[in-house]
């Protein structure tokens, strides 16, 4: 739960700024097709938290573990693993995100709202 509470307030702060921002949705619309919005979030949102809560916890990790080497020893293979790693689990929640809302926004936009995108 700290790790998720971490990623609230910078991963997911990260991608609202940088244009990737939840749709508007009309839950009136949700009875008939519930199945399908859990499947929305099994497929695409409980992976976009592995990936950022990843992200938030391999940061850590890696924090951790600069603090027990110390801060000013040499650079080696693993920081640089590290910092592929943290590219990879960043880029990849930020487009399990992006999929999530652009699929609900499918699946239960306003009416008025499946016409502006046009």
């Amino acid at each position: 739960m700290t790790v998720t509470a971490i990623r609230w307030a910078c991963v997911d702060v990260v991608h609202s700024m940088t244009g990737i921002h939840a749709p508007e949705l009309d839950f009136s619309a949700l009875p008939g097709k519930v199945d399908a919005y859990n499947l929305l979030i099994e497929i695409h949102y409980k992976h976009f938290q592995f990936y950022s809560n990843m992200f938030i916890a391999t940061a850590i990790a890696y924090v951790c573990h600069r603090i027990d080497l110390g801060v000013l020893c040499h650079i080696d293979w693993i920081d640089v693993s590290f910092v592929v790693l943290e590219a990879i689990f960043f880029l990849t929640s930020r487009d399990t995100l992006r999929r999530y809302y652009q699929r609900t926004k499918q699946l239960l936009s306003p009416p008025q709202a499946l016409h502006d995108d046009r």
